[in-house]
C-alpha cells in the first residue's frame, strides 16, 4: 500500500475555500487502485491542513498523477488557498491480519 501525506499552510481567511474546494477531490473514490483519504486541521498550526491518501500501488498512483491529477487540480481552484505544500510517500505492507494474530496470541 502507498500512503501519501500532504500537508498545507493555508492563506488566513481561506480556511472555509481550502475546505470547499477539498471536497472537488470526492471524484477519487472512482479512481482505480484508490483505497481512501482522510484529513484534518492541525491544533498546533491551525492554518495547517494535512490529507492522507491511500493507494494500493505505485502504479496505480502513478496513472492518477499522470492523468487524472491535474483535471481535478484546476477544478478544484485549491491552488488559490494555500502557501505552501509539502509531500510525503511512504510505502507500507498492509500487516493487519499479523498484528491481529500476534494480538490474540495471549
Amino acid at each position: 500500500m502507498l500512503i501519501k501525506r500532504i500537508s498545507c499552510k493555508v492563506i488566513e481567511g481561506q480556511m472555509d475555500s481550502f475546505y470547499d474546494s477539498q471536497k472537488q477531490w470526492k471524484s477519487l473514490s472512482r479512481v482505480n487502485g484508490f483505497i481512501g483519504q482522510v484529513g484534518g486541521w492541525s491544533k498546533r498550526h491551525p492554518l495547517t491542513a494535512s490529507i492522507y491518501a491511500f493507494w494500493e500501488s505505485q502504479g496505480d498512483y502513478d496513472f492518477f498523477m499522470g492523468e487524472i491529477h491535474d483535471q481535478i487540480f484546476v477544478q478544484s481552484r485549491q491552488g488559490n488557498t494555500y502557501s505552501s505544500i509539502e509531500v510525503d510517500m511512504f510505502q507500507e505492507e498492509k500487516r493487519i491480519l499479523d498484528w491481529r494474530m500476534i494480538f490474540w496470541e495471549f
